[in-house]
């Protein structure tokens, strides 16, 4: 029996998505989280086969769930469903270690095959997508792809909740650090992605797939 976890914010499409992979009477789902911290503990604490997970997650990013899980050498095997089909969001998610990436309109069979072949150790990519790879080394990073990569995983947590819209302040309040750290997180940033705005922060974030 196979054990599932399932990371998505939006409730209908985790229970649409238990509810296909249930026919499979080889398929256990145990478990479902609306949010990237939420993910990391329950993977952690409940150590599934596979872990199927959205990119685009609250507080913290479906790249930065994968950058934590595989840098803690946990064995569950990370497939990517998502709407994001750009070339550097899917490059980056599988060099940080995910085994499979697909496109949410992909029928639930294709979904199970990118389950197998994760637990077998494989990749597998949408056949939508695999055109990103043609004739190219996913494993070579492109100069924004290494400005981007530069960040550490609480720069990343608060790249994403200044994406959201956050104050400084509040930033400091949601993740227990002090207004001052908050600002040098926000300065290393701005360094390392050479910008001088907020609004250019953003873009910048959102073109490397940084934040959802």
């Amino acid at each position: 029996m196979m054990k599932i976890i399932i990371a998505d914010d939006h409730n209908l499409v985790r229970q649409g998505i238990k509810s296909l992979l249930e026919k499979n009477e080889n398929i256990k789902v145990i478990a479902e989280a609306a949010d990237g911290h939420e993910t990391i503990a329950l993977v952690k604490q409940l150590q599934p086969d596979v872990l199927i997970l959205d990119i685009a997650m609250p507080h913290l990013s479906g790249l930065q769930v994968i950058s934590e899980l595989c840098g803690a050498k946990i064995r569950t095997a990370i497939v990517v469903l998502t709407m994001y089909s750009d070339a550097l969001t899917v490059k980056e998610a599988i060099r940080k270690g995910a085994k499979g990436y697909l496109l949410k309109d992909s029928i639930i069979e294709e979904l199970i095959i990118a389950i197998n072949a994760a637990i077998r150790g494989q990749i597998y990519l949408s056949p939508a997508i695999t055109g990103i790879f043609v004739g190219k080394n996913p494993l070579i990073e492109s100069d924004d792809e290494v400005k981007a990569n530069s960040l550490s995983l609480r720069e990343r947590e608060v790249l994403q909740l200044i994406s959201e819209g956050y104050s400084n302040n509040d930033i400091g309040k949601r993740l227990e650090i002090s207004y001052k750290t908050v600002e040098k997180h926000r300065t290393n940033i701005m360094n390392k992605l050479k910008v001088h705005s907020t609004a250019k922060l953003v873009r910048e974030a959102v073109k490397n797939g940084l934040v959802s």
